[in-house]
């Protein structure tokens, strides 16, 4: 596996949890990430447990653009399920080679492009 191991979950900033009146920064993080704060430093902290993907900055689809990015995995995974399930039973569900499928070459092509395959 290339990509670091799901599931990812979104954060808000740790300096502003989301309530600076400017920035809502967003971050994509490992589920298992805990935040540790500087009971000394004010807005000093450090991620204590997992692992940071990426940095959303402040756009108009931040939110849900941090929410796709965050179930990449889960889909990357459910995708490749159907795909097995497709070529395990497709003499049941198609009369036609499968190969010739819009559904099964874009679910295929997909994985590709998750995976870094050209």
């Amino acid at each position: 596996m290339k990509h670091t191991p799901g599931p990812w979950k979104t954060l808000p900033c740790p300096v502003h949890g989301g309530k600076h009146p400017l920035h809502n920064y967003r971050w994509i993080v490992t589920e298992d990430t805990e935040v540790e704060y500087s009971q000394h430093v004010p807005n000093d902290w450090r991620l204590s447990k997992g692992s940071l993907i990426c940095q959303m900055r402040d756009t108009q689809c931040q939110p849900y653009d941090a929410n796709l990015i965050a179930s990449a995995p889960d889909l990357l995974e459910a995708l490749k399920w159907a795909l097995d399930w497709i070529e395990e039973y497709k003499d049941y569900i198609s009369d036609g080679p499968i190969g010739d499928d819009k559904a099964y070459l874009l679910a295929q092509e997909t994985i590709r492009k998750a995976e870094g395959v050209n």
